[in-house]
């Protein structure tokens, strides 16, 4: 597990058990809004777009 997985996790927990400012967060929003996800949102987000990357680069790279 990395830091954004357990930092999510945490975050969840503290906000379904009402704890500070993590119970007026949304549990998960759009990647523009702060909330217990936005985290784990981003880090899917970039593993999706270097897995595109990784793909077109092999599709298209110079072929020797």
């Amino acid at each position: 597990m990395g830091i954004t997985e357990i930092w999510t996790l945490v975050a969840l927990i503290l906000h379904f058990c009402g704890v500070g400012a993590f119970a007026e967060w949304p549990a998960i929003a759009g990647p523009f809004t702060w909330s217990c996800c936005t985290l784990e949102i981003w880090v899917f987000m970039f593993y999706g777009a270097l897995l595109a990357f990784c793909l077109f680069a092999a599709l298209f790279g110079s072929k020797k």
